[in-house]
């Protein structure tokens, strides 16, 4: 066996390995963000903050792919 098809055959046996976990991740559904919007401009109708809602959207997003 050469060096190549030595390669090849680890790289095969890690593709076949059942252990190997995919990790997919989830985004925000238009509702969602509709709805942590409407959740910031409640407390802040007067001064709306994109930081506010930018860190909103992170936490969402961290809960759900958590």
């Amino acid at each position: 066996m050469t060096g190549y098809q030595s390669k090849k055959a680890a790289a095969q046996d890690k593709l076949d390995d059942d252990d190997t976990q995919v990790y997919q991740r989830v985004g925000l559904t238009d509702a969602e963000a509709m709805q942590i919007w409407e959740g910031i401009i409640k407390y802040a109708p007067s001064e709306i903050r994109v930081k506010d809602f930018a860190r909103a959207i992170e936490s969402k997003l961290k809960e759900k792919n958590t």
